[in-house]
């Protein structure tokens, strides 16, 4: 289970460079990614609307104005390899769940420090505490078995 929500940069996955885009080793990707951003900002949310053949086209639809939203996404996984934010795309429009996230967690935690309370005034500590600690134990150990599968 991921839960570091940390911020990576991401950029739109389904905008081809165009044929004609060229970034000098015979790729356009790097190039076309670097236009997008100095032509959006950091708006990596938008791309250019269209399939463009020729400058004066992708000229005109820059002069136009033509975007649309990006559905999928790709991510700087240089410094960050899996977070949150990357295996559930939580950018652009579903960016406020990154804060829910958190705000779960910690009613998880909370409901469960209430309930071994609970338990443990019934039962005497030491029975609660062993309990608990064998259940999280496999558990965990369950979870990370299906993860890493």
């Amino acid at each position: 289970m991921i839960v570091n929500r940390a911020e990576t940069d991401f950029w739109c996955a389904n905008a081809p460079a165009p044929a004609f885009y060229d970034d000098g080793d015979g790729g356009g990707d790097l190039a076309w990614r670097s236009r997008l951003a100095s032509d959006f900002g950091n708006e990596s949310c938008v791309v250019w609307n269209g399939t463009f053949d020729t400058k004066e086209e992708l000229e005109a639809a820059v002069e136009a104005n033509r975007t649309r939203k990006c559905t999928e996404f790709e991510y700087d996984r240089s410094f960050w390899r899996r977070t949150i934010v990357q295996e559930w795309d939580l950018v652009c429009d579903r960016e406020y769940m990154q804060k829910w996230t958190q705000q779960v967690t910690f009613f998880g935690l909370l409901v469960g420090v209430i309930v071994s309370g609970i338990i443990s005034d019934r039962y005497t500590y030491t029975q609660v505490l062993l309990s608990f600690t064998f259940l999280m134990y496999h558990v965990r150990r369950c979870i990370i078995c299906i993860a890493f599968k």
